[in-house]
């Protein structure tokens, strides 16, 4: 059986062990939040484009993965898929003109960053909603935005 004092030193070197792991995560959290409030942006406007209702006129257009020119002779509500590739990537040419833009239904917390009010584990939210879960580690249920 080791003595204390070896014991000691094991548990010692784990609580090390474990504080060197704890801050690499959290670094690594850092980062991700970070990235996570760059990208959120990217979302938004992808959200935003998908509300709206558009009408492409008609025209010369070029398939975005083969580049084949394509000619549309009447307005497209959406693309169909290229005649030489198959592709649904879509085409480039005239912009689109939008139709009627269909508002965001309003919630109660929107996209983004919360932090747990009572141990401050963060919450990376993507879409807007107006319930949150329980925090993953303490239960808890209030979250304020960061």
């Amino acid at each position: 059986m080791a003595s204390a004092k070896e014991r000691a030193q094991k548990l010692a070197q784990e609580m090390r062990d474990a504080i060197r792991v704890a801050r690499t995560a959290s670094a690594r959290a850092r980062k991700a939040g970070e990235e996570f409030k760059e990208i959120l942006a990217q979302v938004e406007a992808e959200a935003e484009v998908a509300r709206n209702v558009v009408e492409y006129p008609s025209g010369r257009y070029e398939c975005n993965a083969c580049h084949t020119p394509v000619i549309f002779m009447e307005t497209q509500r959406e693309f169909p898929p290229c005649d030489s590739c198959g592709s649904r990537r879509g085409f480039s040419g005239p912009p689109p003109r939008v139709l009627e833009v269909i508002p965001p239904a309003p919630r109660k917390f929107s996209a983004g960053l919360y932090e747990c009010k009572q141990c401050r584990a963060p919450l990376a939210l993507v879409e807007g909603s107006d319930t949150l879960a329980p925090c993953e580690f303490c239960g808890a249920t209030e979250f304020r935005a960061l």
